[in-house]
């Protein structure tokens, strides 16, 4: 299956993971979408059909790196961070290779973000200047760089 579509597919996983789909987790899809040279109608397809069969996860891992920094995007998004967003995130990016600690990090990092009120006034660029800073620091974490 198409690796863009199946990306999407996991993003919309995570829209929904709280249960809401938020006006800003839909605009993040639309916005990831276009970036992957997706058309709007293959967007939207995906949006309305809002699987229930989890796609496989990309196997290159510049591709796995680029999901779970989306993932962390669309978690954020809605300047929520719900225990079930967390849960899950943490499953997936164990199966996608990254150290839970790392994991940890970066969603105690977001968390505060949102709690101090950083996020609403900025791009969430700390992302992948933590994640970054995160596979710099740990050895073991040397194959996502």
């Amino acid at each position: 299956m198409n690796t863009k579509i199946n990306h999407i597919k996991y993003l919309i996983h995570f829209a929904y993971a709280d249960g809401l789909l938020h006006e800003k987790e839909l605009d993040y899809l639309r916005h990831v979408g276009e970036r992957m040279g997706l058309k709007k109608e293959e967007i939207e397809i995906e949006i309305e059909n809002k699987s229930s069969i989890t796609p496989p996860l990309p196997k290159n891992e510049v591709l796995r790196f680029i999901l779970f920094e989306d993932i962390l995007h669309i978690i954020v998004a809605d300047l929520e961070i719900t225990e079930d967003e967390i849960l899950e995130c943490k499953r997936v990016a164990k199966h996608l290779g990254f150290e839970e600690e790392m994991v940890d990090a970066l969603i105690n990092k977001m968390q505060e973000h949102v709690k101090n009120g950083f996020i609403k006034n900025t791009k969430v660029e700390f992302l992948e200047s933590e994640m970054y800073n995160l596979t710099l620091n740990k050895l073991d974490n040397a194959k996502y760089y």
